[in-house]
This record gives structure tokens, sequence and C-alpha cells, in this order.
């Protein structure tokens, strides 16, 4: 049970640093990342999604955790913050598809100036 629960979390994380490194690229609102449990569970329901191929459509409430978080990261300290936290995760995550993490924001129509990667910078 504690192992389901691990692997649930470092899923969740990997799929908020994924998501997080999205929030660099284009804050649109005042809403704050709060907590790394937060921004966890705004991406939460991707992790399907990013541990299987890359074909198909992530869920409608996997796009809209992507876009809250994106909107939610308006300052650099909130997108630093929700990056260390989805980074940390990352690298935890056993079953985690880079080609599916890539995709993600093209398939939920979140435009990124740059592309997502476990290794990248939270401090750029």
């Amino acid at each position: 049970m504690a192992i389901a629960s691990a692997s649930s979390f470092c899923l969740k994380m990997l799929v908020g640093t994924m998501i997080a490194l999205m929030l660099v690229a284009h804050p649109f609102s005042e809403a704050a990342v709060t907590s790394c449990q937060w921004v966890q569970s705004s991406v939460s329901p991707c992790l399907p999604f990013l541990t299987a191929p890359p074909k198909g459509q992530p869920t409608p409430q996997c796009c809209t955790g992507v876009r809250n978080l994106n909107s939610a990261s308006s300052t650099t300290a909130d997108k630093k913050m929700a990056c260390g936290c989805l980074k940390a995760a990352a690298h935890s995550v056993k079953n985690l598809n880079t080609q599916s993490v890539k995709v993600l924001p093209q398939k939920c129509n979140v435009r990124l100036s740059y592309v997502i990667s476990p290794t990248m910078d939270c401090n750029s």
C-alpha cells in the first residue's frame, strides 16, 4: 500500500514538473502557486497520459489542471516553485513517457516557447 502511494505521489510530482515548466512561459492571472501539494493536485489527472505512449488525448480534467497551473504561475517565484515541485517528482517516476510529456502542452492547447524536459533548469 505504501509503495502504491509513493508511486502515485511520484507520478503526480513528475507530471507537475512538466506542467510547472509550462508556467515559465505564459502567466495569465493573479493566482499564485501556493504549495507543492496544490501543484500535484492540479496535474494528477494527467498521470495516465504521461505514463503511456503519446497517442490519443489527455482527459479534459488533465488539460484543465494544466491550464490552471499555467495561469496560477504569474510571478517568477511561482514558476520556480512549481517547476521545482514537479521536477523533484519527475526523477522518481518509473514509467514516465518523455514523448508524452513533450506533447502534453500541445494536446492541451497551451503554447510554450520551450520544450519540456525532466532536466530543465528551473532557475532560467
